[in-house]
């Protein structure tokens, strides 16, 4: 996972060719503009929400890792938000990848490179939720294991 974060962070922005777009239409104007309004306030929302939720997910992890949270605290926390995380990233791809993205590319051919970027880092993103998915699993049942082992260990001492 470590190397497909490196790839995505070590893009500095978009390549020469296609700041023009960026700079005849910057983001504060989106929102404004007449052809993309709606649109655009949907997706900027969509993003920001999976940027909220990416950065919860990561304080979750740091505290339990420190101790600030229980080992039930986390999976109770963790466990809903990761699933949730993941199965409405895979559906936002899938519609920018299925959907919008051809529908800009048809309607200006000089964005097709910059979605076909898009889409190159959407499959990275998710081969390497893939490729985690099997300790992210783990993460939890870790959790309630030792929940359960504290129990025990309650019980025994009120015994």
């Amino acid at each position: 996972m470590a190397e497909i974060i490196d790839e995505l962070e070590r893009r500095t922005g978009l390549p020469q060719d296609l700041r023009w777009l960026v700079e005849k239409y910057p983001r504060e104007n989106w929102q404004a503009h007449p052809n993309l309004a709606g649109m655009a306030s949907f997706w900027l929302q969509r993003h920001d929400m999976f940027r909220e939720l990416g950065g919860l997910l990561t304080t979750i992890i740091g505290d339990y890792r420190e101790g600030r949270r229980t080992a039930p605290e986390f999976a109770r926390q963790f466990a809903p938000r990761l699933n949730f995380f993941l199965g409405e990233l895979d559906g936002h791809h899938n519609v920018e990848d299925q959907h919008y993205f051809p529908v800009f590319a048809r309607a200006e051919s000089r964005l097709k490179r910059g979605f076909d970027i898009l889409d190159a880092d959407h499959h990275t993103i998710h081969e390497g939720n893939r490729a985690q998915r099997g300790g992210c699993k783990r993460l939890p049942a870790r959790a309630f294991r030792e929940r359960r082992q504290a129990t025990l260990r309650r019980r025994r001492l009120c015994r």
